[in-house]
């Protein structure tokens, strides 16, 4: 009998890393096809737009130029939040798991500024199958680059936990320059896609005021509603 569960329970796992393997190449070719498209074709605007700011003449096309500034600033933030996206569609769950990856993301945000960024990882024995903890770390490298780029905050926390129930609890804060407006809320794409991603875990993504005086994302789902 033991034989037995020991030969179910090896098979259950065999077939949990095919699937992560399996989704794993299904992401690596959705990037590659993003690359090789919607990347190329806005760098491209990009340039055509840089070039046609230079040949406008300044004077008497105030309002012109405006436009082709936000233009501008548009094509810049959407580039590289494809970029952002994209290094999270190449992530790969290697040997060391979702640990690892996890442990990663951190380290490769803390070369990316000047904030110290701390990762408290109490999710322990949670279970969760390979598209929770790619969106997990998707959402997590989001809000470190939201961090990085517009808190101008001194330190920023990373913890995860999971309590018996199997409820997971993703929290990250800083203590930088608080919330964007509500403008730039509803504006941001790389927030609606981490709204997106937790809606898929079955879970609700909240911002607020953290305890450090900054911004807080938080996010709250059951480890075994993305089974």
């Amino acid at each position: 009998m033991a034989h037995h569960i020991a030969l179910a329970i090896q098979r259950e796992q065999q077939l949990s890393q095919n699937r992560k393997l399996a989704l794993m190449e299904e992401r690596s070719v959705i990037a590659r096809e993003l690359h090789d498209s919607l990347a190329q074709t806005l760098s491209y605007l990009k340039i055509q737009v840089s070039l046609l700011r230079k040949a406008l003449p300044q004077a008497g096309n105030e309002k012109s130029i405006e436009v082709l500034e936000r233009l501008h600033s548009g094509l810049n933030s959407a580039y590289g939040e494809l970029r952002e996206l994209l290094t999270t569609f190449r992530l790969r769950l290697g040997e060391g798991g979702f640990e690892a990856a996890l442990e990663q993301t951190v380290e490769d945000f803390r070369k990316r500024g000047e904030t110290s960024l701390i990762l408290e990882n109490r999710i322990g024995y949670c279970q969760l199958n390979a598209n929770a903890e790619i969106n997990l770390v998707q959402i997590i490298r989001e809000a470190l680059s939201n961090v990085v780029r517009h808190s101008d905050a001194n330190e920023a926390f990373v913890s995860i936990d999971c309590d018996r129930e199997g409820r997971v609890t993703l929290l990250i804060e800083d203590d930088g320059v608080g919330m964007p407006s509500v403008e730039q809320l509803e504006h941001h794409h790389g927030l609606a896609i981490m709204r997106e991603r937790a809606r898929g875990l079955g879970g609700i993504l909240h911002i607020g005021r953290s305890s450090l005086g900054g911004t807080a994302v938080k996010l709250n789902f059951y480890a075994m509603s993305t089974q």
